[in-house]
């Protein structure tokens, strides 16, 4: 469940619950802390003040979030929430997964998702370093973008980097360079997302 410095009312209740019941994972900020409901009365004809008329008491705590809130159990500023929870989410289902074929597939998918969310930005000297040809495949830089191209393919494509030396086409071809001691690119490693054994060749040009 996600939660902000803004979370309050029914859902601050909510959020509380859950948590003391151990049925959910909080991802965010901490809560107002606004448990007692209020009521608005009229003084002197000329002034009003706010005064609590109810306290709920949580079967398990026996207490409230009044003045406190309820902490996340993973705290991170309320934009991040959903990143970190999707992610969150990734690793758990990672962790407890038996199938070989699925575990790939889920890490295959957690790494696009995270670069997804934290896009890496290199610039032409990063880029440069991959550039070239490796067998049939080449690779070089046009505005700014690195590009890969294949001898039997028409065209070139854009490719998207996730570090400094991996890259990914789209969501079905990941592209790792091996750099040498000069940190230029020797060899690529090209893997595929169906489990199409890896392909290694030698930069040739």
């Amino acid at each position: 469940m996600l939660t902000s410095s803004d979370t309050g009312s029914g859902a601050e209740e909510f959020a509380y619950n859950l948590k003391q019941m151990e049925r959910a994972t909080l991802i965010g900020e901490t809560t107002v802390g606004a448990a007692h409901p209020v009521t608005k009365e009229v003084v002197q004809g000329d002034f009003y003040v706010h005064l609590p008329y109810g306290r709920p008491i949580n079967p398990i705590t026996r207490s409230n979030w009044e003045g406190t809130g309820v902490e996340p159990h993973i705290a991170v500023p309320a934009e991040e929430a959903l990143k970190t929870a999707h992610l969150n989410a990734l690793e758990h289902l990672i962790e407890k997964c038996q199938d070989e074929d699925e575990k790939n597939y889920l890490e295959w998918t957690a790494e696009i998702i995270a670069t997804d969310y934290s896009p890496v930005v290199l610039d032409e000297a990063d880029l440069s370093r991959c550039t070239g040809e490796y067998g049939k495949r080449r690779f070089f830089i046009e505005n700014g973008q690195l590009f890969y191209g294949h001898q039997e393919l028409p065209g070139a494509f854009p490719i998207i980097p996730m570090t400094k030396t991996r890259f990914r086409l789209d969501e079905d071809m990941k592209f790792e360079f091996v750099l040498d001691k000069d940190g230029k690119a020797s060899a690529m490693k090209l893997y595929y997302r169906d489990g199409r054994p890896e392909v290694i060749a030698n930069r040739t040009g």
